[in-house]
């Protein structure tokens, strides 16, 4: 008998049958260790994120560190020169506010070039002196700052009538009778800035607004007296902060978390 030729015999259809299965299986289980490595690579990412964000806030605050210790220096070679610590702030005869200490420290932070056009008669926002504002001096800028022609600063400091830094006086180391290591400079804050040239600082109430809210992995670092960078993760009280900022209180700041 003729075999019929549109009849597909047994074992060849079981045979197709069988290659069409072993290519879906296939398919399935490429498709399911695609489908796997997105998602473990998804939960990698997530998982690596928060540590990755950590890190670079780590480092910009070794930077920001840094800075501060070099605006350390720059204080003890202005005053080594000139046996005082800078004005906190510049005025003419009318008493008007003109400029910020941190434009005179320039000559001590390797912006000599910037001091000698610098108008010391003018604002600093006048028309002769606003051209040099840019670009910022390295060691006033903050690391983490993505704009490139920023003239924000994150370093201030603290007037307060017996302060270092009064802004009534001009004073010298010797006048810090509490000691050196335990009296403040100037603070470096990671949400506040101000023109760097500009005549502004904080007050002891706004420092201590400032700890209030101050939570990891936020960082505020302390220049203190004898040029050490000190880094505060944690709220502090206000007395302990007062007794940071006073100069000649006879106060203990005891120890610091």
């Amino acid at each position: 008998m003729a075999s019929d030729p549109f009849t597909t015999p047994p074992e060849v259809a079981t045979a197709a049958q069988s290659g069409n299965n072993t290519a879906i299986i296939i398919a399935v289980v490429l498709g399911g260790l695609l489908i796997a490595a997105l998602f473990c690579g998804g939960v990698l990412v997530a998982l690596l994120l928060p540590a990755v964000t950590s890190a670079r806030k780590a480092a910009h605050v070794m930077q920001a560190s840094n800075h501060l210790k070099q605006v350390g220096l720059a204080f003890h070679n202005y005053h080594s020169v000139y046996k005082q610590l800078p004005p906190p702030v510049v005025t003419n005869a009318s008493g008007e506010l003109l400029w910020s200490w941190r434009v005179a420290l320039l000559p001590f932070v390797e912006e000599q070039a910037t001091w000698e056009r610098w108008q010391q008669d003018d604002a600093w926002n006048s028309g002769a002196n606003s051209p040099l504002l840019l670009p910022i001096p390295v060691v006033y800028r903050s690391p983490a700052e993505a704009d490139p022609n920023t003239d924000q600063t994150h370093i201030f400091a603290v007037r307060h009538p017996r302060g270092v830094m009064s802004g009534e006086s001009t004073l010298a180391f010797k006048d810090v009778t509490d000691g050196l290591s335990d009296t403040i400079l100037a603070v470096w804050l990671p949400h506040r800035t101000t023109t760097w040239a500009a005549p502004e600082d904080i007050t002891l109430p706004e420092i201590q607004a400032e700890f209030g809210k101050l939570s990891p992995p936020d960082t505020i670092l302390l220049l203190m007296g004898d040029g050490a960078v000190r880094r505060i993760t944690q709220p502090l009280d206000d007395k302990t902060i007062e007794a940071m900022v006073t100069r000649d209180a006879g106060d203990v700041v005891g120890v610091l978390p």
